[in-house]
């Protein structure tokens, strides 16, 4: 295999954290600076003539909050009763005194981050939780291009911790009591859960390790609003001693609907798996095996597991980062150690990892080596096969973290300087650089081979293929034959072919590839008008929305269908819905222009409605229905919109690239009456206070 560079993009402030990028399911990718989040979102870019990535870029920044400041002791004054020793370490430690007076306070900067599973936010996006070196952790969400704090969760714990404590008597010279609080409030690792249902709500775990060793379990309440009602509703659902300190990293794996395993490593090389069940509807740790019981002062740096088939009973196996060393340790389905195989990948300390399979990880020190590993299981024995790969060089840089997409189609390394340059030249210290790994995927493969049978979550697939150039290949020359899903993936073929050839090479091969395209663009909104309005046939009452989408759709099959001269499943489709609809006709009205309301005898054409008058509205793509009014929903890919009132689901889905459609933020200004009305026809949840953490 070997790394093939596609795109580089220059970033600044400076990247000194390692596992400092992160891919989220919905394409976005988060990049860890010294002053700052870089958050990048992934933008397919179909139109695009130029063979590179579009970014859209967006900062978090790091919360300036001080968790262990809430402890409820004085340690300005304290400081004047200690000895010698602890006055030093009152002052050195930042944890136990954060601001103390007549010192510069260390500037917050986030250490750690962690998306959520898809589908906590409205169009099947994600929360972001952060972590700075003060403890401090914040769920965020995006609006309006930028990423808001909707739960301060140490907040929150703080204000549970506190009403816990009680008097502890005279602290006059001692130091104890300050640093348990301080430990108890400190969070030090962070990860997400799955996403799982509870009847009417959907909801996540959001796993916080503390300083002390304890690990607290919230709920995360999934939302679907982008305005200042949005309610996350977090509260406490378990917290447990794991006998460990500092937890650095946590990792949730998921064994059925009521048992996860949480993974957690600590500062001094240790590494636990404990077992979270629900009983009674009630969350509890179950049990807790020590995976890796050494003590050997190699801090835990990143955890993962690999995938197991649950039904086979086969091993779980378990995958610790510690400084050089990759630690694989195999674990049977009640949770015991089979096998253990420590290797030392070399270097200075391994920097990023990304899984491949269900067997290879991709490794990548700090030095800038790559490595494929292969965990290899021979009965009850395991080991790694190492194989190294050519690196993408990049001078005078130190290597802070590697990440890739969904379906691994694209990957994306992250580099700093190391050396001195001079900032007048080099303004941007660090760089994003883009590649495949060649010989890993085929996209194209990957595309015809989902299980899913929609293009949702493969666009990285198609990207790809974009920017590579791939020549466009046919599965039929009879494009009736081809089911919806295929002919989407040729649509996007054919439409990457048209924008990037010289129309002045091939002027027949222009002519044949837009003549095919409209083809597809129409059998494929053919089929949707036919199922929708199948749809709407059955319904013993419609809305008057669903009238008038019923009127236009049966009078776009009306129009096809006397058109139409090849036989195909589509034509026979269409034939059969023209006849049956023919008991709907004296049901139906007419259409009318929402600027003049002149009656429009025909629908000539499904995008955009042409008047008596002149005057030009877009149309629905999922119901045929005008979109007169803001807000509406658009696609951001091809650029479709849909009516707000369409009588769909509360996130529609484009027809033609099955992207989520979105209501665009520009036509919505906070605190008006169009929020609420997009908030109401969005059907968005009524909840506006953040409930209070229970034990």
């Amino acid at each position: 295999m070997e790394l093939e560079e596609i795109h580089t993009l220059a970033l600044s402030p400076a990247v000194a954290a390692s596992f400092a990028a992160l891919w989220s399911d919905d394409d976005k990718i988060s990049v860890i600076t010294e002053k700052g989040l870089h958050v990048m979102e992934l933008v397919p870019d179909p139109d695009g003539a130029q063979q590179v990535l579009e970014l859209r870029r967006s900062w978090v920044k790091p919360c300036d909050y001080f968790p262990t400041s809430e402890t409820g002791i004085d340690y300005n004054s304290l400081i004047w009763k200690l000895d010698q020793q602890d006055a030093y370490r009152l002052i050195l430690d930042t944890c136990l005194a954060p601001n103390l007076t007549t010192t510069k306070s260390v500037a917050p900067y986030i250490t750690q981050v962690a998306w959520s599973p898809a589908g906590m936010l409205q169009y099947g996006r994600c929360l972001l939780a952060s972590l700075t070196n003060y403890g401090c952790v914040l769920v965020h969400m995006p609006q309006s291009k930028q990423w808001s704090t909707m739960v301060d969760i140490s907040s929150l714990w703080s204000k549970h911790c506190s009403e816990n404590w009680g008097d502890d008597g005279d602290i006059n010279g001692d130091i104890s009591i300050l640093q348990s609080r301080a430990e108890k409030l400190k969070a030090t690792a962070i990860t997400w859960g799955n996403i799982m249902s509870d009847g009417d709500r959907t909801y996540s775990y959001l796993m916080v390790g503390l300083l002390n060793g304890v690990i607290v379990v919230w709920q995360i309440n999934a939302v679907t609003v982008r305005s200042r009602k949005c309610e996350l509703q977090p509260k406490i659902l378990l917290q447990f001693e794991t006998k460990m300190y500092n937890i650095t990293t946590l990792h949730w794996r998921v064994i059925d609907d009521q048992t996860g395993w949480l993974c957690a490593g600590d500062v001094r090389g240790i590494v636990k798996m404990l077992s979270l069940s629900k009983v009674q509807d009630k969350l509890q740790c179950m049990s807790s095996t020590e995976v890796w019981p050494h003590s050997d002062r190699i801090q835990v740096t990143k955890l993962l597991t690999l995938p197991c088939n649950v039904i086979e009973n086969s091993p779980v196996t378990v995958v610790a980062i510690k400084g050089g060393f990759v630690v694989a340790v195999a674990l049977d389905m009640d949770g015991t150690v089979v096998a253990t195989w420590p290797y030392m990948v070399g270097n200075l300390s391994v920097t990023g990892v990304v899984l491949l399979d269900q067997h290879s990880l991709l490794v990548l020190t700090h030095s800038g080596s790559f490595n494929i590993l292969r965990v290899v299981k021979t009965g009850v024995n395991l080991s790694l096969e190492a194989k190294v790969l050519s690196p993408i060089k990049i001078p005078k840089s130190a290597y802070y973290g590697i990440t890739a997409s969904a379906n691994k189609a694209i990957f994306c390394l992250v580099t700093s300087f190391c050396t001195l340059v001079n900032h007048v030249i080099q303004r941007d210290p660090a760089q994003l650089t883009f590649f495949k790994l060649c010989g890993l995927i085929d996209p194209y493969t990957v595309l015809l081979t989902n299980p899913s049978q929609s293009l949702r979550g493969y666009w990285d697939c198609l990207e790809l293929i974009r920017l590579q150039g791939s020549p466009v290949r046919k599965l039929s020359d009879q494009l009736d034959d081809l089911t919806t899903y295929q002919l989407k993936i040729h649509l996007w073929l054919h439409r990457f072919a048209l924008v990037q050839d010289d129309p002045e090479e091939d002027l027949e091969k222009q002519t044949a590839l837009k003549e095919e395209l409209k083809q597809m663009e129409r059998l494929i909104l053919n089929r949707h008008v036919y199922a929708r309005a199948s749809e709407l046939m059955k319904h013993e009452s419609l809305t008057a929305e669903e009238q008038q989408s019923l009127y236009l759709l049966l009078s776009w099959l009306q129009k096809i269908d006397a058109e139409m001269n090849a036989d195909g499943p589509t034509q026979a489709a269409v034939r059969d819905i023209v006849h049956r609809a023919r008991k709907f006709q004296h049901q139906l009205g007419s259409e009318h222009c929402s600027i003049c309301d002149k009656e429009c005898d025909r629908i000539d054409n499904p995008i955009e409605l042409q008047c008596p008058a002149g005057h030009s509205l877009p149309r629905c793509c999922l119901s045929l229905l005008q979109c007169s009014h803001i807000p509406y929903w658009i696609c951001r890919l091809c650029h479709s919109v849909a009516h707000t009132n369409s009588g769909l689901v509360e996130a529609p889905v484009c027809v033609y690239c099955d992207s989520v459609l979105y209501l665009d933020d520009r036509l919505v200004l906070p605190g008006t009456e169009e929020e609420e009305e997009a908030a109401e026809q969005s059907q968005e949840i009524d909840s506006t206070s953040v409930r209070s953490p229970s034990s």
